[in-house]
């Protein structure tokens, strides 16, 4: 694990103190300093890569595509996971991408362009592999932003999104419990009684997706599409827990339903309706 310099550690503290920040309700340290917040990043970063990359084929990929890069974690460690490829990371804020490029700069396959999902600079078919990982929901317009990674993905590419899901009744930016689909004047109102008065102003700018909004918008372009989280599930019903190892209550839930013959039937209408944690898919050109 690298050693961060002061001027790294300078413009990282800047991109954490930057107050128009999009991604986070609050940034704060994972650790007692810069340090020790980098080397957990970058092992989520590599958890997050080696998790995605089960559902590409390597032979295709030369060119990858994060979008919503931040501070360029995910890209370096897409690098580093495919040696051979191209990384480029797409970032609106300006902080996060001088954070990326220093930490990048022995990187020479990772670049990084300040701008929007919604205008993607890039030329058609451009990347065999798109990461747009807890950002869809920061976006814009999120019907845009699909449409410009379907646009740039190459034949035999893939793209893969996940997100909060906002028919689950957890927001997890302000960490607040809620009833879903109320609307943000009632989030807010939550947000008040959970003591994150601090947070509301949050709420203004996120989009409230839901995975029969983000599948419908990737068949509209044409994408054959996997639900993820859905084939999670199935997996932990077949005695794998490790598959949601980050949801232990919902594990245990699954665990007891199996035992009483009601877990799948209930499972098939949770889908159905949509109740469940995280929006994750896998969508390729076919």
């Amino acid at each position: 694990m690298r050693l961060l310099t002061s001027e790294t550690k300078t413009l990282w503290l800047d991109f954490l103190n930057n107050s128009e920040n999009r991604g986070h309700a609050e940034r704060i340290l994972q650790g007692e300093n810069l340090q020790r917040h980098y080397e957990a990043c970058s092992k989520s970063s590599r958890q997050v890569v080696k998790w995605v990359s089960q559902y590409v084929d390597r032979s295709h990929v030369k060119n990858i595509l994060e979008v919503g890069s931040s501070i360029g974690m995910n890209c370096v460690a897409l690098a580093e996971e495919y040696p051979e490829a191209k990384v480029t990371g797409i970032e609106p804020e300006r902080e996060a991408v001088k954070v990326a490029e220093a930490l990048s700069e022995d990187v020479p396959r990772c670049r990084f362009v300040q701008g929007v999902g919604e205008s993607l600079p890039f030329e058609d078919g451009e990347f065999d592999l798109i990461l747009c990982s807890t950002v869809i929901e920061h976006v814009g317009d999120v019907e845009k932003v699909v449409n410009e990674m379907s646009r740039v993905l190459s034949k035999n590419g893939v793209i893969y999104i996940e997100a909060p899901n906002y028919i689950w009744p957890y927001e997890p930016h302000l960490q607040i419990w809620t009833i879903p689909k109320l609307g943000k004047k009632w989030m807010a109102l939550t947000a008040l009684l959970q003591g994150k008065r601090r947070q509301i102003p949050f709420l203004g700018h996120l989009q409230l997706v839901t995975p029969h909004q983000i599948k419908r918008l990737l068949l509209k372009n044409g994408l054959y599409v996997r639900n993820i989280f859905s084939e999670k599930v199935e997996r932990s019903l077949l005695g794998n827990a490790v598959e949601i190892k980050a949801y232990p209550g919902l594990a245990k839930s699954l665990r007891i339903l199996n035992k009483l013959g009601v877990a799948k039937a209930i499972i098939k209408v949770v889908f159905f309706v949509g109740l469940y944690p995280s929006l994750m898919y896998v969508a390729k050109k076919g």
